[in-house]
C-alpha cells in the first residue's frame, strides 16, 4: 500500500515576476504615462504664480525691520491702492492684506543663516509676471521712502546733529589745547601723568562724539536704495505649480502602484494552481459578496 503525497503548493519566483511583467507590459507603461499626461493637463487649468526676486545688501536687524515693513497693513494697502486688481474682497480689506502677506518671501542665499548674512533676498510672488515685478519694485521703494524720517523727526535729529558738531568741536578744540601746551607743562616732571590722562580721556571723547555724529547723519538720511544689490526680476518661469514635478511624480506613483497590483494578481493566480489555494482563493472571495 503506497502513501499519495499531497501536491505542495508552488513558489513564485522571480521567473513569474518577469512573465507577470512581459505579459502586462501595456498596462505598466502606457497607464503611468497616460495619468502623467492627465495630470499635467489638470494642472495647466490651476493659476500659475511667479516669483519676482530682489537681492538687498541689509545687515540682519534692517532686514528684519524691511521685513515687519513689507508684510504690515501701511505696505498692503499702498499695494492695493496702485493695484486694484489684487483686491480679494472689497468688503473685506483684510483678506486682502493677508493674501498680499502670504505672497511676500524673505530669504537669505544657500549656505548662509540669517544671523551673519548681509545679503537678504526679497521676493513677491503673482500670476502675472509683470505685475510680480512692478509690486515688488513697489514694496522697495515705498520702504525705503518709509526709512526717511518725517519731517518733524528730522528736524529733531538735525537739532541733535548740530548739538553734537558743537561738542566735538570743544573736544577737538581742548585736545588742540593740551597737545599745545603739553611740552611746557610737562617740563616740571610730575604733571607728566595727568596730562597723559586727560589727553587720552579727551581722545576718547571725541571718538564717541564723532560716532554720535555719524549714527544721526545716517538716521537723517535713511534708507537708500543703494541697498539694492539686485533689482527685481522679471520672472520667466512660474514656481508654481511645478507642472513637470507633480506630474512625473503621478507617473511614478501610479507605475509602482500598478506594478503591485500586477504582482499581486499574478501571485493569487499561482496559489490557486493548487487544490488549499483555490479553497482559499474561494473564501476570499465570498468574504467581499
Amino acid at each position: 500500500m503506497s502513501d499519495t503525497a499531497a501536491p505542495r503548493p508552488r513558489s513564485f519566483d522571480l521567473l513569474d515576476v518577469i512573465c507577470a511583467a512581459a505579459e502586462n507590459w501595456k498596462l505598466l507603461t502606457l497607464a503611468p504615462l497616460l495619468i502623467g499626461f492627465v495630470m499635467y493637463l489638470t494642472l495647466l487649468v490651476i493659476p500659475s504664480r511667479f516669483r519676482s526676486e530682489a537681492y538687498l545688501t541689509l545687515k540682519e536687524p534692517d532686514a528684519r525691520t524691511a521685513e515687519s515693513w513689507t508684510r504690515s497693513p501701511a505696505a498692503a494697502d499702498l499695494v492695493t491702492a496702485k493695484f486694484p486688481m489684487v483686491v480679494v474682497d472689497h468688503a473685506a480689506s483684510e483678506k486682502t492684506r493677508r493674501r498680499i502677506n502670504e505672497r511676500i518671501r524673505w530669504r537669505v542665499p544657500d549656505g548662509t543663516t540669517r544671523a551673519n548674512s548681509s545679503l537678504f533676498i526679497f521676493g513677491y510672488e503673482d500670476p502675472d509676471a509683470a505685475r510680480a515685478q512692478a509690486i515688488a519694485t513697489l514694496l522697495i521703494d515705498e520702504y525705503v521712502k518709509a526709512s526717511r524720517p518725517r519731517p518733524d523727526a528730522k528736524a529733531a535729529l538735525e537739532a541733535r546733529l548740530k548739538r553734537a558738531e558743537e561738542q566735538f568741536a570743544l573736544v577737538d578744540a581742548a585736545l588742540r589745547r593740551v597737545q599745545a601746551e603739553a611740552p611746557a607743562v610737562t617740563a616740571n616732571g610730575p604733571n607728566q601723568g595727568d596730562i597723559a590722562k586727560s589727553y587720552v580721556e579727551l581722545l576718547n571723547t571725541r571718538a564717541t562724539v564723532s560716532a554720535s555724529i555719524e549714527a544721526i547723519r545716517l538716521e537723517i538720511a535713511g534708507t537708500s536704495r543703494d541697498i539694492i544689490a539686485v533689482a527685481p526680476t522679471l520672472p520667466q518661469e512660474p514656481v508654481w505649480p511645478p507642472r513637470g514635478l507633480l506630474a512625473g511624480l503621478a507617473a511614478l506613483l501610479s507605475a509602482l502602484c500598478l506594478v503591485f497590483f500586477v504582482l499581486i494578481r499574478a501571485g493569487l493566480q499561482s496559489v490557486g494552481q493548487t487544490p488549499e489555494g483555490a479553497a482559499k482563493l474561494a473564501r476570499l472571495r465570498n468574504a467581499f459578496r
